[in-house]
């Protein structure tokens, strides 16, 4: 395959008008179909949730497909990311793992979420949210750190991306245990795919750090990344505007995810300015002469 800049520029316009497109869909099956209070959607909405999970599904297939055939794109030398977009992702995913950790962590302290003894909460759930909540403030920092574009901070950012994943993974495993919803919600299925997606960007993240270099696997994870938080995320938001919802940490950790739209526009933009399409040519000039 050519390997140049076009291919992942059509992908990455494809991706931000499906993700526009699912989001106001599942607003508007959310707007008719959902009751808030019982947590369960009208059997009218049952085509339109099944359909939105196949196209979350079916793209993330895709683009697993895309990374392996554009697997040997040449890129240039490893770089710290810049510019506006970068930047102001960073800095906004900074301030609300800090925020939502701390808004987080006050929340289940007064309601006795984890320590009351009427509570309904396993302990797979609260191990998971404390630990999210404990290294949520370690992301902030990285993230900060990002966005303050200082050559000094580098190394800290390196050992500080190792906490990503785990972070990750715990607000995962805390989104799916969490009693305060239905296990049969299908909002909370949308949720667990979008903690999913973000387990995959953030372990892209810390690889870019350990490797030094990015890869058409980070820039898949990015899109994943996008088409399912918008579908999940921004939806939510809205209904927790119009509704009462159960208000639980998870909940409000996954604020994150608002930050997660952007910084995944970021990562890709950033990969398609790293394809070295100079080299590419120069290879394929050798190839033709020989």
């Amino acid at each position: 395959m050519k390997h140049n800049k076009k291919p992942f520029i059509i992908a990455l316009c494809a991706a931000s008008v499906l993700s526009a497109a699912a989001t106001v869909w599942r607003t508007l099956v959310i707007r008719n179909h959902y009751d808030p209070y019982a947590q369960i959607f009208d059997s009218a909405a049952n085509g339109a949730n099944t359909a939105l999970t196949l196209i979350i599904f079916a793209f993330a297939a895709a683009m697993i497909a895309f990374a392996v055939v554009t697997r040997k794109t040449p890129l240039k030398n490893a770089r710290e990311s810049s510019g506006v977009l970068h930047v102001g992702s960073s800095a906004l995913m900074g301030i609300l793992f800090i925020t939502s950790s701390a808004v987080a962590a006050i929340t289940i302290t007064h309601s006795g979420e984890l320590f009351s003894a009427a509570g309904r909460q396993n302990a797979i759930y609260k191990i998971c949210v404390v630990t999210a909540i404990a290294l949520g403030i370690m992301c902030g920092f990285y993230f900060l750190a990002g966005a303050a574009q200082k050559k000094s901070s580098r190394k800290m950012r390196k050992y500080l991306s190792v906490i990503l994943p785990v972070w990750s993974i715990a607000f995962m495993f805390a989104s799916y245990f969490d009693a305060n919803f239905l296990y049969s919600d299908v909002n909370r299925h949308f949720a667990n795919i979008a903690a999913a997606s973000v387990v995959l960007l953030m372990i892209t993240e810390t690889r870019t750090h350990a490797a030094y270099s990015t890869s058409p696997t980070r820039f898949a994870a990015a899109l994943a990344a996008l088409l399912a938080c918008s579908t999940y995320c921004i939806p939510t938001l809205i209904l927790t505007a119009f509704w009462a919802l159960p208000i639980s940490g998870i909940v409000i950790l996954e604020t994150v995810e608002i930050a997660v739209i952007p910084y995944a526009v970021s990562a890709a933009v950033d990969f398609i300015k790293d394809i070295d399409e100079k080299k590419e040519a120069a290879a394929q000039a050798g190839e033709s002469r020989s």
